[in-house]
């Protein structure tokens, strides 16, 4: 071997067999006693995946891996495998490139050409599409990073540090629950869009070996979701969705209305009660008054005749 293939093989061989170890981890599961077992086999992977960004194919974002499995509930997932040789904002570079990937839109295969241009989005579909077979999935095809080549607490800041520089790209927009009060995202209810960003999750070459791909070992990067590391379908799960937060505005406005209703019910049993009472001293108005014209006739003096 030259000095070339021999240089590309030192720093190409170890990569490539990080791939292959996630793989591998993927299929077989975690060696820890009772982690779930694998997903998928050798058939549902890919790797070294290129995806053209323009329709000249001189940018592309290579995938180191694809996994498609609709029997383990993946229907798609890409999956980068990151040796921590390059600075943390290469990599979040990456995940912006695969967003322009996921925005990139074609005509659609199924519509012949008329040799005019088209106008928006019409008659023109997702490029990945045409690429991979549908997900049958709302949203973009998630994205998942496995980090290795360095220590734990390393690892972990890289994690962290990739997140907050692709923050635009996996977070979801907040929509607040004015009409409830509130005045902004964290005050009151809200709900996250997620539309046209990309599912992140992270984890570590050591956590998916040890726990395998099902087990808790995945950190999605997302607002509000919390700290703990979850099983890849978990994870994969949007929360603080807008069914969720249109089920909780239904519950308020049944609360709202029962405690109305029982606001008016108590009002009217209030009114009824005062009711009650001043037809009670009514009564007693009109028996004093009676008695009081009685004892009058009763003390006037009595005529001849009367006695």
């Amino acid at each position: 071997m030259g000095g070339y293939a021999r240089g590309a093989g030192a720093g190409g061989a170890p990569h490539a067999m990080a791939v292959n170890a996630t793989i591998v981890a993927f299929i077989r599961g975690g060696r820890a006693p009772g982690s779930p077992a694998g997903i998928g086999g050798l058939e549902a992977w890919r790797t070294e995946v290129p995806h053209p960004l323009s329709s000249s194919g001189k940018r592309n974002v290579r995938s180191d891996a694809v996994f498609q499995d609709k029997a383990a509930g993946v229907p798609l997932l890409m999956v980068e495998v990151d040796r921590s040789t390059e600075p943390a904002h290469v990599l979040a570079d990456k995940v912006g490139a695969y967003a322009d990937l996921y925005a990139r839109r074609v005509r659609s295969p199924g519509t012949p050409s008329t040799g005019r241009g088209t106008i928006g989005d019409l008659n023109t579909v997702p490029f990945w599409t045409t690429l991979s077979p549908r997900t049958g999935l709302p949203g973009w095809p998630p994205l998942a990073i496995v980090l290795t080549g360095a220590g734990p607490t390393a690892l972990a800041g890289r994690m962290r540090s990739v997140g907050h520089m692709s923050r635009e790209f996996w977070a979801g927009t907040e929509h607040a629950d004015i009409g409830y009060g509130a005045t902004a995202p964290d005050d009151g209810d809200f709900y996250l869009d997620f539309t046209a960003k990309i599912p992140l999750v992270i984890t570590t070459l050591d956590r998916l070996q040890q726990h395998g791909p099902m087990g808790p070992v995945w950190f999605r990067v997302a607002q509000h979701r919390g700290g703990e590391p979850e099983p890849l379908l978990k994870a994969l799960t949007d929360t603080h969705t807008a069914a969720e937060y249109r089920h909780r505005r239904k519950q308020r406005k049944r609360a709202a209305e029962a405690a109305e209703a029982e606001k008016q019910r108590r009002k009217a049993a209030e009114q009824q009660r005062l009711d009650e009472e001043w037809e009670r001293s009514e009564w007693f108005e009109k028996r004093k008054r009676k008695m009081r014209k009685l004892a009058r006739q009763w003390d006037e003096p009595k005529i001849a005749d009367e006695r």
